[in-house]
């Protein structure tokens, strides 16, 4: 529907993307840039003025709040993935708390342009999160982006600077405005109702923002994992992935699927973690492990050697002695 409705508002958006992605140069003063990632389908400063063009006469913010619904569902147009979590692993994750630094550029490793996270149940009307990933030219910066899929009118974009080691709440806004409150304000209004600017409240809006994409942050997690459980159960085996641009008579074009996939998201371990709740016995009982940092040194002893940290995900511990029962279950 979300899809549908854009189409309609923005008649001429598939020629806009590929004359973009034929000319991806950007000319910002008097530099000019030669492209950006190809992990990043379009910079959000295009989806900008792709917006612009639309409403020409609307005013900055105005144009910066339509253009986050159009960056993400017209992302989101050339994967359609929907990602579904079963129960039993959607309820371990969000149990588990984040770190207190998050190694941010693992969220690089999206699964396509823009995966939608659906909620088992809506979260204060929200019932899922488009999220993808955004290139700030001046500032070389990468960002994750993530929009609500909300009932309500305000649904603002959150961008987050993926940059190792940062605290979350650092990463919201790190590099973009010089005056934070340019973009807080509109936030106050869709928290708390009322046009105020965050010191005069005593509203602690970057929190609130925080605690927002705590749930989407901590399945991301998962799902840019080295092997997280992703399956199509009506192709098993196939696997979600970028779609890419294809040479066409004038240029590049960039041809959207036909259909929404939906991927499940740890159906075995979700049956795995069920069984465990009625599961008796000596042995420790499954869980998922928290996601965590590892690290060890490299080199010979004596020699030149290097302290290495890895980020290992979440991981089902001690459900082998499980796995057998499942089955017979099954």
């Amino acid at each position: 529907m979300q899809l549908a409705e854009l189409l309609k508002d923005h008649p001429k958006l598939s020629k806009a993307v590929e004359v973009m992605l034929d000319h991806p140069e950007m000319q910002v003063g008097e530099k000019v840039y030669p492209g950006w990632p190809d992990d990043v389908l379009l910079p959000f400063g295009v989806w900008m003025a792709i917006e612009k063009s639309y409403h020409p006469d609307a005013a900055d913010f105005t144009i910066a709040d339509r253009a986050g619904a159009l960056a993400a569902v017209g992302t989101w147009r050339y994967s359609k993935g929907v990602y579904r979590l079963d129960k039993a692993l959607y309820d371990a994750i969000v149990q588990t708390d984040l770190p207190d630094t998050i190694p941010m550029g693992v969220f690089r490793r999206l699964p396509d342009w823009c995966p939608y996270i659906e909620l088992p149940e809506p979260i204060e009307d929200v019932h899922g999160y488009y999220v993808y990933l955004d290139y700030e030219y001046r500032s070389e910066a990468w960002e994750l982006r993530i929009y609500p899929d909300s009932d309500k009118p305000w649904r603002m974009t959150v961008p987050l600077e993926l940059t190792d080691g940062a605290m979350v709440k650092d990463s919201i806004f790190a590099h973009r405005h010089d005056d934070p409150e340019q973009i807080i304000d509109p936030f106050m209004k869709l928290f708390i109702g009322a046009e105020k600017n965050a010191e005069e409240s005593g509203f602690d809006i970057m929190g609130a923002i925080a605690k927002t994409i705590e749930v989407p942050l901590k399945i991301l997690l998962y799902l840019c994992s080295d092997e997280p459980e992703i399956d199509d159960s009506r192709e098993p085996g196939v696997s979600p992935g970028y779609t890419r641009p294809k040479k066409a008579k004038g240029g590049y074009r960039l041809f959207e699927p036909s259909k929404v996939r939906t991927w499940e998201v740890g159906r075995s371990i979700s049956r795995t973690l069920s069984a465990a709740i009625r599961a008796t016995g000596g042995h420790k009982s499954p869980h998922i492990r928290r996601a965590h940092w590892h690290g060890y040194w490299t080199g010979q002893r004596g020699g030149d050697r290097k302290f290495i940290y890895h980020w290992l995900p979440p991981t089902a511990v001690a459900i082998d002695q499980l796995e057998e029962r499942v089955d017979d279950q099954a």
